[in-house]
């Protein structure tokens, strides 16, 4: 009616709505497969098609499918479901996919699109699309290395582990050729910002702001740079990042563009007030380090504190050996790993959903092994402690069928990896900033980052409750042009 002879198509997952301007909590995302929704377009390319057939139609949203995708795409061409196939994400992790495919007939499995939501978040806050995993030099080693090896496979049977290994191989490969040192202009803005944390939100809002002409005060609470990764994740599966920070970050320091100052929590009172009058911007970028827990007791540890004790001086001794671990946060697999090398045996893993809802980042298989014993549907409640105070159980209670009473499971020791939440401290600093029911700090309506007070954004997991270092970065950058923008005005 409209006379239209080409249209496109976009039918998008409902976690993607306009509406949103972060990226969804696990617990807030739809219960839509991705298939379900390919499956919708599809069939609403195929009725457009069946009503107005001279129409021609284009339609993209393939790249979950990975390096299936030319298999989908031209099998919908083939059948008349569509005429054109457009791509999205592929495009920015995979920019030669077209010429693979022309020249080899297949797509590398390794260089496709693993679903962080980067680009997304890069997208949202104005600044140019960009794949962080596949295609940025200088924080690609730090993505690769904390991506889980799952994102890199699109099949049971493909190693993605090694997969994941090439990429860190070919980021590690960029540090040591020169090709992750930021280009600093000439000139300084003269404009001086406070970025306070030195994870990887922070480490990327200072390369971006650097490379803007801005100085940079860097401050972070511990004795090291690199956050919670350096903090806490074992050296056998997170090393290098002194070697790479120093790469990435010394140029700047010489030039006097940027300062580090280390073991400089950010400090109430007058301090803080200075700080606010002193630069221009300040960008709040701690992460989140207090932790979801159901209960003190000897014996009783938050996951975070248990694998920054591990990493700093070594596995307790005696290990005790029956063992709980409390899942439903990040700090899950590096903590199971380590308390099975340890020497737990049985080491309990309790949660409340179901298996394939847990965050892991290794094999599966792991959880089968002998001495493991995971528990889903297992709600833990409290715990019970003997009479010097020391953790002898935990309750739980069964999630399945109504009815199911709640028992006590006997245990020596009791890790909580059940998810972070702004450290109460900091939240009393922070007092007159609003904050969400679950405990992240809200933005203003002015700004995808900045806070009620002028001149102070936070980024990172202080807002998102904790995503992906990816997804980390992205906000970052969103924030440093940001804050770009309010000191130029």
């Amino acid at each position: 009616a409209l006379g239209a002879r080409l249209a496109e198509i976009t039918v998008t997952h409902p976690a993607l709505r306009g509406d949103v301007q972060h990226p969804l909590a696990a617990d807030d995302y739809p219960h839509e497969h991705p298939l379900s929704v390919l499956a919708r377009r599809l069939s609403l390319c195929r009725s457009i098609k069946e009503a107005v057939p001279e129409i021609q139609l284009l339609s993209e949203g393939f790249s979950w499918l990975r390096r299936y995708f030319p298999d989908v795409a031209a099998g919908a061409v083939q059948v008349g479901t569509l005429d054109l196939i457009g791509c999205g994400r592929i495009a920015l992790a995979y920019p030669d996919a077209p010429q693979h495919l022309v020249n080899g007939g297949a797509l590398d499995p390794s260089r496709c699109c693993v679903q962080c939501g980067a680009c997304r978040i890069l997208r949202q806050h104005g600044s140019s699309m960009r794949c962080l995993i596949h295609t940025d030099e200088r924080l690609g080693e730090w993505c690769a290395q904390l991506t889980p090896p799952s994102a890199y496979a699109d099949h049971p049977g493909q190693d993605a582990v090694l997969l994941r290994q090439l990429h860190q191989d070919a980021a590690r490969w960029a540090r040591e050729n020169g090709l992750i040192r930021p280009a600093l202009p000439d000139r300084d803005s003269g404009r001086r910002i406070a970025v306070v944390g030195a994870g990887p939100c922070g480490i990327a809002a200072t390369i971006d702001l650097l490379e803007r002409g801005h100085t940079v005060d860097l401050y972070e609470a511990s004795d090291r740079l690199g956050g919670i990764p350096e903090r806490v994740i074992p050296r056998d599966r997170f090393q290098g990042v002194q070697e790479w920070l120093h790469t990435l970050l010394e140029p700047a320091r010489q030039a006097g563009r940027l300062t580090v100052y280390l073991q400089s929590p950010l400090q109430a009172g007058q301090e803080w007030q200075r700080w606010r009058a002193e630069y221009d911007a300040v960008l709040l970028a701690t992460g989140l380090w207090g932790e979801r827990s159901l209960g003190q007791g000897r014996g009783v540890w938050t996951g975070l504190t248990y694998l920054e004790h591990l990493k700093r001086h070594g596995p307790i001794s005696p290990m005790p050996h029956r063992v709980a671990l409390l899942a439903g946060g990040d700090a899950v697999t590096d903590s199971a790993v380590q308390l099975r090398a340890a020497g737990a045996n049985p080491l309990y893993i309790l949660y409340p959903g179901v298996r394939g809802a847990m965050w892991w980042c290794m094999d599966p298989a792991w959880l089968d092994q002998p001495g493991v014993e995971l528990l889903t549907h297992a709600q833990p409640l409290g715990y019970t402690l003997d009479a010097a105070g020391r953790v002898s159980g935990v309750r739980i209670q069964p999630m399945g069928q109504q009815g199911d009473k709640a028992y006590v499971l006997a245990v020596d020791m009791v890790v909580e990896g059940q998810g972070m939440m702004v450290e109460p401290g900091l939240r009393n600093l922070l007092t007159g900033l609003l904050f969400t029911e679950d405990g992240r700090l809200a933005m203003a309506e002015s700004g995808l980052f900045a806070t009620a007070w002028p001149g102070v954004y936070a980024a990172g997991a202080l807002i998102n409750g904790g995503a992906s270092v990816a997804a980390c970065v992205a906000e970052g950058r969103g924030a440093a042009r940001e804050i770009h923008q309010y000191v130029q005005a």
